[in-house]
């Protein structure tokens, strides 16, 4: 079968009378589309603000160091179970992921 045939046929009627390039008419009974944003993408925003906002508050309550791969660093953690005792990791950093507030090293 022809492909230009097959584009042209028609499931009712005359496929003379049904192909859109023999009607001058236009459709104007179509109302106008309306766009609206993805709910998703103005959430993301508001929360990279947030964020923006949470680091900057952190900023200016102490200073955070510049923590690169290669640096080692001593953490003074906090044990759950026991309040008062305070546990001590010394480890080399490897990675650093950059996520604002939720960096991580």
């Amino acid at each position: 079968m022809n492909l230009s045939c097959y584009r042209s046929m028609t499931t009712v009627g005359n496929s003379a009378e049904a192909s859109p390039k023999d009607s001058p008419a236009p459709v104007a009974d179509v109302p106008p589309r309306i766009k609206f944003k993805r709910l998703d993408k103005t959430a993301r925003h508001i929360m990279q603000i947030l964020n923006k906002e949470a680091v900057e508050e952190v900023r200016e309550k102490r200073e955070i160091p510049d923590i690169k791969p290669g640096y080692t660093v001593r953490l003074k953690v906090e044990v759950p179970e026991n309040k008062r005792r305070v546990s001590t990791i010394i480890g080399t950093v490897i990675a650093r992921r950059n996520a604002g507030i939720h960096t991580t090293f």
